[in-house]
């Protein structure tokens, strides 16, 4: 998107609308990332994808196989209250959680709300999560790890770094 080429701009345009971006031009760029060599030496965490049945027979069908699928669990109301905290400051791409953090006069000048970040949009891509999630515990539960966020965030590095 940085870049401002056709792919990223439609990208852009999703986000902007609360859509999600079309397989046919997400489903490439994640196959041309994954299969770099950092991916493949290091590994790789894939965040929101897959979402859908399609998506998920992409993955299989360019036989990459996740070691561990973590599914994060939280109350919508949850979701809504930390997101419309998230700010992002326009001079050096800082995110801010402006209840945790008192930002500087100057700070607080640069600071912007996403557009996905809106309660409206929150609750759009909330609802459409939950309808993908049943799919995404039914295509990878042997490798599924289902965790809870209303616990110390340490707890939640725990459990995935013992599921790892």
């Amino acid at each position: 998107m940085a870049r401002g080429t056709p792919a990223g701009k439609s990208i852009q345009r999703c986000i902007d609308e609360g859509t999600t971006v079309p397989d046919q031009l997400v489903g490439p760029l994640v196959e041309q990332r994954l299969k770099q060599t950092d991916c493949r030496v290091s590994g790789w965490i894939l965040d929101g994808f897959p979402q859908s049945e399609e998506q998920i027979n992409f993955l299989k069908s360019i036989k990459i196989k996740p070691s561990l699928v973590c599914v994060f669990e939280q109350p919508e109301k949850t979701c809504i209250e930390r997101l419309s905290h998230r700010r992002v400051d326009t001079e050096t791409g800082d995110v801010v959680d402006i209840s945790r953090v008192s930002p500087s006069p100057e700070q607080a000048e640069r600071l912007v709300q996403m557009k996905e970040d809106t309660e409206g949009m929150v609750k759009k891509r909330y609802a459409f999560w939950n309808q993908a999630v049943p799919r995404i515990e039914d295509a990878f539960k042997k490798v599924l790890l289902t965790i809870q966020t209303d616990v110390n965030p340490q707890h939640i590095t725990d459990l995935i770094t013992d599921a790892i």
